[in-house]
């Protein structure tokens, strides 16, 4: 039996974070932080509010839980937000990964493992079907932004694992940030909601992505590692594909393409993942 190890979770109002944190919860002791307020974590005594930016807190729950494992997912991750506020998603995205780790050498240096969850979207999109020896190629300020921070992690001087999920279809906990959570709340409401046809991408269920991570964690690998399905499917087809599940009509979703955008000059064509050291 696999002895329990404490974990410590960034992220948890995203899809990552908390499908993330509910998975190790499962096996192991595990902690999370938090931005937005949710009736769940009053519940508990697991549940930190925390603004990393803050030497103070970060110095307080890192001598509190004393991690073992530190899986970081909290980052600003849409991409026209991004755009728009390009200096906001460098604090979060870069600055916050660069503290974080500061604080894990001064109060945590014996940490067992640093994993961080990146994005498809340090690929520029063009061809496709990338390994984890592609070289990277953002295309965007918030792929940019990934990138940096994965340099970051690649010299943290810890034991560290990058994980690049694509599509990664879950909910979130207060319903409104995972892959389905728009649309599903919009084809109910019966307002119309467009997908590109022309824009490739791989999925992976929340619950598989976490688990896998989880595995990878514990065992000796470090790394790049990309976590995908096998099947490359366009925005379009996913998005029909997700309501049909959930037995919802699919005359709401309508075809688009990315041309018609306006940010079309960001669009990947073909973010598909092939997850080599994976299996």
């Amino acid at each position: 039996m696999t002895p329990r190890r404490r974990f410590l979770i960034t992220g948890l109002n995203g899809v990552y974070g908390w499908n993330i944190y509910r998975e190790i919860a499962r096996h192991h002791e595990a902690y999370g932080t938090y931005r937005k307020t949710h009736p769940v974590f009053k519940k508990g005594e697991n549940f930190f509010r925390i603004d990393w930016a803050h030497e103070s807190e970060a110095e307080a729950i890192l001598k509190k839980i004393r991690p073992e494992y530190f899986v970081h997912a909290w980052c600003m991750c849409d991409m026209d937000l991004c755009e728009i506020s390009p200096e906001m998603a460098r604090k979060v995205n870069v600055e916050g990964t660069r503290k974080i780790l500061a604080a894990l050498h001064q109060f945590c240096p014996d940490l067992k493992k640093f994993v961080f969850l990146s994005t498809a979207h340090v690929f520029d999109g063009e061809k496709g079907g990338y390994t984890e020896f592609d070289e990277p190629k953002p295309k965007h300020v918030f792929g940019a932004t990934k990138r940096k921070a994965e340099l970051l992690v690649e010299k943290c001087g810890f034991p560290s694992l990058i994980i690049r999920p694509d599509i990664v279809v879950g909910r979130s906990l207060q319903g409104d940030k995972g892959t389905p959570d728009f649309f599903i709340k919009r084809t109910k409401a019966g307002k119309p909601t467009h997908y590109f046809t022309d824009e490739l991408r791989t999925t992976v269920k929340a619950e598989a992505m976490a688990k896998r991570m989880l595995e990878l964690a514990l065992s000796d690998e470090t790394g790049v590692f990309h976590i995908g399905g096998e099947k490359v499917m366009s925005r379009y087809e996913i998005a029909v594909s997700l309501v049909k599940e959930r037995g919802l009509p699919t005359h709401h979703i309508h075809p688009r393409l990315r041309k018609d955008d306006e940010w079309a000059h960001i669009r990947p064509k073909n973010l598909s993942l092939k997850s080599g050291r994976t299996k």
